[in-house]
């Protein structure tokens, strides 16, 4: 497991993807702030995020929607919750600035992993 995290904390590795995908470039499209599409997604995803705590909320507080069907009901709105926060936080984390994130205690995953790995 340890030569797994020493190969993944490969900084030529990470640095060769982001050139590969231009985020490292001066005039990338990467550079700046929030672009319009970002904003209009982040727009889209408090729009899902206050729907579904408003179904949560309605299930929560009313009696008579204490059934296993809205408890399958409530489980998938929640889920749905967690999938717009998450996308959220990939939408603000995701630019300029992930070059620089650091990742602790993972691995790479996937057949075409141990090609690219010194």
């Amino acid at each position: 497991a340890e030569s797994g995290r020493r190969r993944y904390h490969n900084h030529e590795l990470i640095s060769l993807h982001y050139n590969y995908t231009g985020k490292l470039q001066a005039s990338s499209k990467y550079k700046g702030g929030l672009k319009a599409e970002a904003v209009a997604f982040l727009a889209v995803c408090a729009l899902i995020v206050l729907e579904n705590l408003v179904v949560l909320l309605a299930i929560w507080r009313n009696k008579k929607f204490h059934s296993p069907m809205f408890y399958l009901l409530g489980n998938l709105t929640l889920s749905d919750l967690l999938a717009g926060l998450a996308y959220t936080a990939n939408i603000l984390v995701a630019g300029p600035g992930s070059v620089s994130v650091r990742h602790t205690a993972l691995t790479p995953v996937g057949p075409n992993c141990s090609d690219k790995l010194p």
